[in-house]
């Protein structure tokens, strides 16, 4: 399978562009960090994201020679504190143009050719449960983003159909080594988690992992606000 990767240069990007190559996948990646190149078998372009012309010539790259993805990862995102007595709109439409903006720029220039393609594709996005209850201290606009991520999936999955799959996995918190047991996870171990699903077609709708953070940040929508506020202060 060809993947298309965004935010591929670090963390959960990544390890899942290691994770597709020790499986056998081609990879094409994009990040705003190092210069375009090919990187252990996977080509890595230098994009912003946020910037639809850079968008536009990375991706005219892609067609060009050729690559045309069957699995689209949006796993880009910007996650800056925004929050401190006053919010800051600065750093909220940085985020967005990038975390919510940037990533569906590629389903706005795909689309179109994608819905012809044989087979179609995937369109995956890497969500967080923090979009189930904004339990992120003093970064609002990142749990914003990824809510409003969510919601564009469920409306497409909901009225797109056709040759085009729109999937959503809400990860728990995540790092280079696994954390507390069930709520937290590895890159590595997210990323075995991903490509394995949508490799063995098994990927509709959303899930959430590790899946005890997403039954938890679910329970959490229930508890009232003061209580969740003494966990972010």
């Amino acid at each position: 399978m060809r993947f298309f990767i965004t935010g591929i240069s670090r963390g959960l990007g990544r390890a899942l562009a290691e994770e597709c190559l020790r499986r056998g996948h081609q990879v094409w990646g994009v990040s705003r960090s190092g210069p375009s190149r090919d990187d252990n078998g996977m080509h890595h372009t230098k994009c912003d994201i946020s910037k639809f012309s850079e968008v536009q010539q990375a991706a005219d790259e892609m067609i060009a020679a050729g690559y045309i993805p069957d699995v689209f990862i949006l796993n880009a995102a910007a996650v800056r504190e925004d929050f401190d007595r006053d919010l800051d709109l600065r750093t909220v439409r940085e985020t967005f143009e990038t975390g919510f903006f940037g990533n569906l720029y590629w389903l706005t220039i795909f689309g179109r050719l994608l819905s012809q393609k044989a087979g179609g594709a995937i369109f995956l996005n890497i969500s967080s449960v923090a979009a189930f209850r904004a339990i992120v201290r003093r970064k609002v606009s990142y749990a914003a983003s990824k809510a409003a991520m969510d919601k564009v999936f469920e409306g497409l999955s909901i009225q797109g159909g056709g040759l085009l799959k729109f999937i959503t996995v809400n990860l728990g918190p995540l790092a280079e080594k696994k954390g507390f047991p069930l709520i937290t996870g590895s890159y590595a171990d997210a990323a075995e988690k991903i490509v394995g699903v949508v490799q063995a077609g098994r990927a509709k709708g959303n899930f959430s992992y590790p899946f005890a953070a997403g039954v938890l940040y679910r329970v959490a929508r229930f508890v009232p606000d003061r209580l969740i506020r003494r966990l972010v202060r």
